[in-house]
């Protein structure tokens, strides 16, 4: 590889990893590729274009699967996601070793006719329609996120109030009481790596990201979720492009619940609250801070909170209601 490929992935890189979701960051993983036409340039051009919200082209499939052999294993692991996710009758002739190592990956082991991983039913696809259909039944729905500025807010009783409360990851370690927070959760918006408690009384769980049965190994809640009876959902992955082209930036999960659950319920915004979302600070800043833990949890750097915040106006005066 050529020094000039190097500093390019660099760039590239630090771009993505800055939150810099643009055509500009798929400008430079495209440069590399070119420059060099090795395999793994290939794939993470791939893999930044899914983190935009493309599905790899077919077009592409055959040069993925031929370059298997030549990658790193964790970036294989991910190359098998790709194909999993468009092509899985491609999976039938790739080594099975590949394919042992790459079934942590929710996704890859639902393509697999021999997968045992999921009990028979995937879990990430386990009842979206049962899930719209509750949702839509649901006279109104809060959305309550993590944000430092519930603290003494005294919205508690007016949150359990709602038919349906949705919350995010660590709400139940929140430095604050449930005068200000609520004590009811429904619905459980969580990262795949999240570990912690099942709330009482759950009734779906949501897997935050860009359907991320595909691309992402470590699901640590799965099985107690699954132990419990709780069904597992990840959002489509068009809501996630939509976001992703809105706010050239990865959207947070807040944002994410919101847009998906807007376009499942036939009435759109109507009878949908939020709380404590979309009030992250400065793009980059390291002053806001999570209700939890004291504020020691700080909010994503590689949000646009700016933009999330004027999305949120957008939504509010489109009719979804914001409780101060």
């Amino acid at each position: 590889m050529s020094w000039r490929s190097v500093w390019g992935r660099w760039q590239a890189w630090r771009h993505r990893q800055a939150g810099h979701y643009n055509a500009n960051t798929l400008r430079l993983f495209w440069r590399v590729w070119l420059d060099d036409r090795q395999p793994a340039a290939l794939v993470r051009l791939a893999l930044f274009r899914r983190d935009l919200g493309r599905p790899l082209p077919q077009r592409w499939v055959a040069g993925v699967v031929a370059a298997l052999p030549d990658l790193p294993p964790a970036l294989r692991h991910r190359a098998i996601g790709l194909l999993a996710e468009v092509a899985p009758h491609r999976l039938a002739g790739l080594k099975p070793a590949w394919l042992q190592a790459a079934s942590a990956l929710p996704g890859v082991a639902a393509a697999l006719p021999t997968s045992s991983l999921l009990c028979g039913a995937s879990p990430v696809q386990s009842s979206p329609a049962a899930f719209a259909a509750w949702l839509a039944s649901q006279a109104n729905v809060m959305v309550v996120g993590n944000a430092a500025s519930l603290r003494g807010s005294g919205l508690g009783a007016a949150i359990d109030a709602h038919a349906a409360v949705v919350r995010f990851n660590h709400w139940q370690q929140a430095d604050a009481p449930a005068s200000d927070i609520g004590a009811r959760c429904d619905v459980w918006v969580v990262s795949p790596g999240h570990q912690g408690p099942v709330p009482a009384g759950l009734r779906w769980a949501i897997v935050s990201g860009p359907d991320v049965a595909f691309q992402v190994r470590r699901w640590p809640l799965l099985d107690e979720l699954q132990a419990a009876g709780v069904p597992v959902l990840t959002v489509p992955l068009p809501v996630w492009r939509g976001l992703v082209a809105e706010l050239s930036a990865p959207p947070s999960a807040g944002v994410l619940a919101l847009a998906w659950m807007q376009a499942l319920r036939p009435t759109g915004w109507q009878g949908m609250s939020v709380a404590g979302v979309g009030v992250g600070g400065e793009r980059g800043a390291a002053a806001a801070h999570h209700i939890v833990r004291s504020g020691e949890r700080r909010v994503g750097q590689r949000h646009d909170w700016p933009a999330e915040a004027a999305l949120l106006v957008a939504w509010q005066a489109q009719g979804l209601l914001r409780l101060q």
